[in-house]
């Protein structure tokens, strides 16, 4: 079956910790400090403290130390800090209980991302995997 997964996903996948601070879309006022566990530059999958349903849109801000290397674009680079987060906007599209009333497993699809950070978690994520090919 992971298999079929595997296919069905546009770009490559990496297992890996990051801050991110997720909110409803639009925003109710409550936010959640949360953590990435697996990420593409297609969507990811999030430990949460907020139950959001399948189908809810969410808006992410990501906290990545290290993409903005790869970020397209002359001196772009250099006019953000390392903290800059990038920001989407994400569809639910799994909502899993791991621990009732404290974490939710979530997986959600990117809806909205600037082109150029999505090429930069592609590229990093390529960077990143490359040994392992």
């Amino acid at each position: 079956m992971s298999n079929v997964l595997e296919e069905r996903r546009k770009f490559k996948r990496i297992e890996e910790n990051h801050k991110v601070i997720s909110s409803r879309y639009p925003s109710t006022g409550e936010t959640s400090n949360d953590a990435i566990k697996d990420f593409c530059a297609g969507g990811a999958f999030i430990n949460s403290k907020i139950r959001y349903e399948i189908g809810e849109l969410i808006k992410l801000a990501i906290q990545i130390e290290g993409l903005r290397k790869y970020v397209p674009g002359f001196n772009y680079a250099t006019t953000l800090t390392r903290s800059d987060p990038v920001v989407v906007l994400a569809k639910v599209v799994r909502s899993d209980i791991i621990r009732s009333g404290y974490t939710y497993g979530i997986g959600v699809s990117f809806v909205s991302i600037a082109d150029r950070d999505k090429m930069a978690i592609d590229k990093y994520i390529k960077e990143k995997t490359k040994d392992n090919q």
